[in-house]
């Protein structure tokens, strides 16, 4: 029962890892893309 128990909890935080990480990739895509787009319009 603890290995299906660490299983459980592992996979819970690899899941709230991976949100976070997509989250703040995504936002850091959008800063970047902002950024370029001020300097240089898309045409």
């Amino acid at each position: 029962m603890t290995a299906e128990f660490d299983e459980v909890r592992f996979n819970m935080a690899i899941r709230k890892f991976l949100k976070h990480v997509g989250v703040t990739s995504q936002r850091e895509i959008e800063n970047l893309w902002r950024a370029q787009t001020a300097n240089d319009p898309v045409r």
